[in-house]
């Protein structure tokens, strides 16, 4: 639809040396002949009043600028449509379709990545679940039980802390070494080895002391980091299960007793 200048139904005469204030539509896009008409500036009163002075500065404001109209119900004119997509000239098969099949190409390997990617979280998860079933077994085991005993009584008959046998601790710590890294290296999440395998922080409440002494004696700091970070971390996510001495000495004897069982029963199911 072509919007015309207005004019006044009545045009008085000018007077020598008096022009015409006309107003200024910026929408008026065309003539009736269909050709386009180019923005006019309009012309400056010789002395302007007021109401001449505020169309003379909101015609310079949108004189090269269309704005939109809304009418009575809401709707909107715009002097010039703006198209968010130009589907002009758009080629989807043939010589110029190229950008139309590398965006194709695009979306199926952003959407192959994230299938890849679910499935090694998916894997992941279940090595997770794998590792942490293969240490369960082998905490209730018969050979960690044995090497457990091993600790527990040397405790009981008045051994101190530093001076446990070698061989049934380092057992108990290479064993937490071991769970350790695994979760160190994000094989394991810490939250299942808190709720799954618990008892780092225990373990390392009790051969901390010979711990300390072999990292002396090898001059080397790093022995069983692992152990140590973890069992740190696991008294972190659950404070209330810190390590208390009282307690673990008044319930060595009820200990030593319950693994034995646990050690007859393997022996048993074993034979």
């Amino acid at each position: 639809m072509v919007l015309a200048e207005h004019e006044p139904d009545v045009k008085p005469a000018p007077r020598k040396g008096q022009v015409l204030a006309h107003c200024y539509c910026p929408l008026a896009l065309g003539s009736a002949s269909g050709r386009s008409i180019p923005p006019r500036r309009p012309a400056v009163p010789e002395r302007p009043g007021l109401l001449d002075r505020l169309v003379l500065a909101a015609s310079l404001l949108l004189a090269d600028r269309a704005i939109p109209i809304i009418g009575p119900l809401g709707s909107i004119r715009r002097g010039s449509e703006m198209s968010l997509i130009n589907t002009n000239g758009w080629v989807l098969i043939g010589p110029g379709s190229e950008w139309f099949w590398t965006a194709v190409s695009g979306l199926v390997l952003a959407v192959t990545f994230f299938a890849i990617y679910r499935q090694l979280r998916v894997q992941r998860s279940a090595n997770a679940f794998t590792h942490l079933g293969a240490l369960v077994d082998e905490l209730q085991g018969e050979r960690f039980i044995r090497k457990w005993i091993g600790v527990l009584v040397a405790l009981r008959d008045g051994a101190a802390p530093v001076d446990l046998p070698d061989a049934p601790a380092s057992a108990i710590a290479n064993y937490w070494e071991k769970v350790g890294a695994l979760v160190r290296a994000g094989h394991i999440d810490r939250s299942l080895i808190a709720e799954g395998l618990a008892g780092a922080d225990e373990f390392w409440g009790i051969l901390a002391p010979w711990v300390m002494r072999a990292r002396a004696e090898d001059a080397n700091p790093t022995l069983w980091e692992n152990f140590e970070w973890l069992a740190r971390t696991l008294v972190q996510l659950h404070p209330a299960t810190a390590f208390d001495q009282q307690s673990f000495e008044r319930t060595l004897e009820r200990q030593i007793a319950g693994n034995e069982a646990d050690l007859r029963d393997l022996v048993a199911m074993r034979t």
